[in-house]
């Protein structure tokens, strides 16, 4: 029996419309559209692996991106201006850039290039159509790598090293899998591999497909994210870098205590399990 792709009998306009007003959540548990929708939709999203939303700060409104795609985050230096905030190189002045932002993400959007500097910050979001099985609020208050961007469709742009980091807060990963088999969890971490808690199960099908599957046990299982970004370390950045950010002099102050790249090229900050 042929089935029908109902994406490919909608204009290409229309596709977002109906994404972005209709929540992950409400997808699942709409019963109006058949099934081949709902398995369409959720492949389009996983194509996407993007998430856009809007929230408000001090009386500032921030348009968001969150994009497992992108490898770092950013933040717009029209946002920075907006809302008088400092940013600081790695090693530099320690006064945060961005704190406590509430962001709640809802649906799928498209992707945006990312220029400029990187900076390491707070942030704490909030996730409540992502997740199962987990109650709404979910704050993870966390150290974050930026991208300063001179000009960018989005204030904000949230990553995959972000999303990570997020997702393991979540889950603090859980070792009731491997409290009974030391030999099990000595291959696992051998082998850099996580095995998921059932409340991280749709966030990593949604956002990260490629990188989950199932063992012989019927445990779902992630290799880390970072053995498949190992060749990041030796690419040239050197595009990135945006000629028209200016030190402060707090900033410049600090030069004589820290070594920084001769060639302008944005630092590479590593977290630290």
């Amino acid at each position: 029996m042929h089935t029908v792709n109902l994406l490919d009998q909608l204009t290409p306009e229309l596709i977002p419309f109906i994404l972005k007003n209709l929540s992950i959540q409400d997808l699942k548990k709409c019963c109006t559209i058949n099934n081949i929708w709902k398995d369409e939709v959720f492949r389009e999203i996983r194509r996407r692996l993007i998430v856009d939303c809007t929230f408000v700060i001090d009386e500032v409104t921030v348009k968001a991106l969150i994009d497992p795609k992108s490898y770092y985050s950013s933040i717009s230096k029209a946002l920075v201006k907006k809302m008088d905030i400092y940013i600081s190189r790695e090693g530099g002045s320690g006064f945060p850039a961005v704190q406590r932002l509430g962001i709640g993400a809802t649906n799928a959007r498209k992707k945006v290039m990312i220029r400029g500097w990187l900076q390491r910050e707070k942030v704490s979001v909030t996730l409540p159509n992502i997740f199962d099985g987990i109650k709404p609020c979910i704050r993870k208050i966390d150290t974050e790598t930026f991208v300063v961007v001179d000009k960018s469709e989005y204030d904000v742009v949230l990553g995959n090293n972000w999303l990570v980091r997020l997702g393991y807060g979540i889950d603090k990963r859980d070792a009731r899998y491997l409290e009974k088999n030391e030999e099990k969890r000595l291959y696992y971490t051998r082998n850099d591999i996580d095995i998921l808690s059932p409340s991280l199960y749709t966030f990593y099908e949604l956002l990260f497909p490629n990188f989950t599957a199932i063992n012989s046990d019927g445990e779902v299982i992630i290799t880390k994210f970072f053995k498949h970004y190992t060749a990041i370390d030796n690419l040239d950045l050197s595009e990135y870098y945006d000629s028209e950010y200016s030190e402060t002099d707090s900033e410049t102050e600090s030069e004589d205590e820290y070594v920084y790249s001769n060639n302008n090229m944005p630092f590479h900050l590593r977290y630290s399990d």
